[in-house]
């Protein structure tokens, strides 16, 4: 049996943090985050998904663009033991719903790109909350704002939720 040097993907991010603090690690246009933002953000999103009452082997699905943003909810994810559910960019909304739900995915972060294709899919699938990571396009819900990351403390809001 192979030994592996981390047990999980957090692991990785908190030795990264302890070994090498202020090495940047996100390069993106003009976006340069380092080991120790780059950890205070993972373990920002894993306290949101916990007050989402995602637990341990949870299903979180993502459609969303190539960005930090993505990689940061990969390792919060997996922080809190749930389960990193990919969903294709380039499927359609029947397509992302069978994912979905073949999934038993509960809770699906959202670019707002994909807003057609994922606004209405809390009526279709077991998605019980959408987290929309960089805008609402929906009247009257709340999101995610990644860009407040950049400069000052990330401030969580409250995702769109089934009426049901």
């Amino acid at each position: 049996m192979q030994n592996f040097r981390f047990n999980n993907l957090y692991e990785i991010v908190e030795h990264n943090f302890k070994s090498h603090p202020n090495k940047t690690i996100v390069y993106e246009e003009d976006i340069r985050i380092n080991n120790a933002k780059f950890k205070e953000y993972v373990d920002t999103v894993a306290s949101f998904l916990i007050q989402l009452d995602i637990k341990p082997n949870n299903k979180v699905a993502l459609i969303m663009s190539n960005s930090w943003q993505y990689i940061v909810n990969i390792f919060a994810i997996s922080k809190i033991g749930a389960v990193v559910v990919p969903v294709n960019s380039f499927f359609k909304a029947d397509e992302i719903a069978y994912v979905l739900n073949d999934s038993k995915a509960e809770l699906l972060f959202s670019s707002q790109k994909f807003a057609e294709e994922t606004k209405n899919l809390i009526s279709k699938t077991n998605i019980k909350k959408i987290v929309w990571v960089d805008g609402c396009p929906v009247e009257n819900e709340k999101n995610i704002n990644y860009d407040s990351m950049i400069n000052q403390p990330l401030q969580l809001c409250s995702a769109h939720t089934s009426t049901t």
